[in-house]
């Protein structure tokens, strides 16, 4: 795809190892480094692997986090998209999932 390869290219996009945790500002390598983070997009797989999101104390509904639209309840700036109808009709799809980022990111910084 040439728009991220060109981004790659000029040092916008860079690959960094799985952190050990989230901080309030940001996130914790194994090593210690820190990292404030304004954004992280936690890409899981097909199905809702929500465990290390436990300690928000998320309210839930039918076993799984509750959401307006791709936002979840009471957590500011955390919202969920790919995972089907949960989270939006179509929203594991390319096609679909558009809508759902835009209310994502709308929502999430308004």
């Amino acid at each position: 795809m040439p728009p991220v390869r060109a981004a790659r290219q000029a040092g916008h996009l860079r690959r960094l190892p799985m952190f050990e945790r989230f901080t309030k500002d940001g996130v914790v390598w194994p090593d210690g480094t820190i990292c404030s983070v304004d954004v992280v997009v936690w890409c899981t797989g097909f199905r809702p692997a929500l465990g290390h999101l436990a300690p928000l104390r998320l309210r839930r509904d039918n076993g799984l986090p509750s959401r307006v639209g791709p936002l979840a309840a009471g957590a500011p700036g955390l919202a969920f998209g790919g995972y089907g109808d949960w989270c939006g009709v179509a929203s594991a799809t390319l096609i679909g999932v558009g809508q759902w980022a835009r209310q994502a990111v709308g929502g999430a910084f308004p």
